[in-house]
């Protein structure tokens, strides 16, 4: 079948090279090309089906696959296809680390940062995280910054968390975008510069950080790094909100409340606070139990108000103090039947949001599995790419030697290609090409058999179909 074929035919069938998963199921019947194990293993793990996946990485992981040998490790450190083992998953960090690969070594230090791990004077986690962050693992960047701003493992120092919380930043996590908008914010290791905030905040916010919205809502409301605008202040408050974000949820309700950037609502306002105070914000709370003081969106409900504010009265700081002012001032107008009353809704409140927070609670470890594509190296993935295949049979490792550049000039040969036996993204692109060539054609096999066509009936329709 020529390629040209073939990728009309992919057109057709909507595959692609990162279709592959999709065709899970057409193919399954089908028996897998050579090498194949890590793929079929990664699908399993994306079933569910973790003793499967662990099964197939083992077998790979000793044979020194290096991308094998890191899954591995993330599925005894989550427990996932049998017992949890952070020992074990440190020994298979251990050996992905030992080929260079920087996620093993993030790993490593997490295991040891979270007391998962004995730690080692050896092993040690600053010196695993600088490793990767020098080398340019973004990651591990963000994980120094952090080390360095609040002095886990390391002297506290501001100025050397900008400097990490920058490189990772503009590689484009989100997080350390955040934590570097916040430095400027307070000015903690740089100038105070509230510009410098907005635009941080900003990049996060687009990439859908929830605590970067409302920051940025924050600066908008106050005029902070440029003009005042309440009605940014609501769109980034509400995106936020929406998100579940419960400071981001009072924010917004204060702004309906007053009618700042939007008509004044004192039902809006109430849904609002009410989201953020069954979160446990004590400035929800707060407003919510004014709300009912006062009969504003709300029926008047003195008892409720009393147990709202009662619960915002435990906040430490100045919304705890406000909450106490008005117990106090409420407390005068209310009978010993209603306080009581009060205490008892106040409690409720409580046990209701400790049962939502623990059925809502997921257990994960800080590593998961990552398909073949997503260790950020060329070397091994054209390698597993070549190895599925079938051109090459050594362990996929990274170190593109004789046998890895002899598959690859075997491949360029056998379909005609131009190009330098080199791992470069122009043959990981065409590699991904055959591949996708030949789960089409799996696909194309497996939909023939069900329908019972012969191959050049079926190729026939297809054509005709596309034209």
């Amino acid at each position: 079948m020529g390629r040209e074929f073939l990728r009309l035919f992919r057109m057709i069938v909507c595959v692609a090279a990162t279709g592959a998963m999709a065709l899970g199921a057409l193919v399954a019947g089908s028996p897998p090309a050579a090498g194949s194990d890590f793929f079929a293993a990664y699908e399993s793990f994306q079933r569910g089906d973790y003793e499967a996946a662990r099964d197939a990485w083992k077998t790979l992981a000793r044979a020194g696959d290096v991308d094998a040998q890191f899954n591995l490790g993330a599925l005894y450190e989550n427990g996932l296809g049998g017992p949890a083992d952070a020992e074990r998953a440190a020994r298979w960090y251990r050996a992905a680390a030992e080929r260079r690969l920087d996620l093993a070594r993030l790993a490593l230090a997490r295991l040891q940062r979270t007391g998962a791990l004995e730690p080692d004077p050896e092993e040690d986690q600053i010196k695993l995280l600088e490793t990767a962050a020098r080398r340019g693992l973004a990651e591990a960047q963000y994980e120094l910054g952090v080390a360095y701003d609040r002095g886990l493992g390391v002297t506290q120092n501001h100025a050397t968390a900008a400097g990490w919380y920058q490189r990772a930043a503009e590689q484009g996590l989100t997080d350390a975008q955040y934590n570097l908008a916040t430095l400027f914010d307070e000015g903690l290791g740089t100038p105070r510069d509230a510009a410098m905030a907005r635009h941080w905040y900003l990049r996060a916010a687009d990439a859908g950080q929830p605590r970067a919205m409302n920051n940025l809502g924050y600066l908008y409301e106050k005029g902070l790094g440029g003009s005042r605008d309440y009605g940014m202040a609501v769109v980034w408050y509400h995106r936020a909100a929406r998100t579940g974000l419960a400071i981001a949820q009072s924010n917004l309700a204060a702004l309906h409340y007053l009618g700042r950037g939007v008509p004044r609502d004192f039902e809006e306002a109430s849904r609002w606070y009410r989201a953020a105070a069954e979160q446990g914000d004590a400035a929800g709370q707060n407003g919510l139990g004014l709300l009912y003081a006062n009969g504003l969106g709300v029926e008047r409900d003195l008892v409720r108000a009393m147990a709202w504010f009662s619960l915002a009265a435990h906040a430490p700081g100045p919304e705890g103090a406000h909450a106490e002012s008005y117990r106090k001032r409420l407390a005068h107008l209310m009978t010993p039947a209603e306080l009581a009353q009060a205490e008892a809704s106040s409690l409720e409140i409580i046990v209701r949001a400790g049962s939502d927070e623990a059925a809502g609670r997921i257990a994960a470890g800080v590593s998961l599995p990552r398909p073949a594509q997503g260790f950020g190296d060329s070397a091994i993935y054209a390698q597993r790419l070549l190895k599925w295949l079938g051109y090459y049979a050594a362990s996929v490792d990274g170190l593109a030697g004789e046998l890895t550049i002899r598959a690859t000039r075997s491949f360029l040969r056998e379909n005609e290609l131009k190009m330098p036996a080199q791992i470069t993204r122009e043959l990981v692109d065409a590699l991904e090409e055959e591949r996708a060539a030949r789960l089409a054609e799996a696909a194309m096999e497996a939909l023939q058999d069900d329908a019972g066509d012969s191959p050049d009936e079926a190729a026939a329709r297809s054509a005709g179909n596309a034209s």
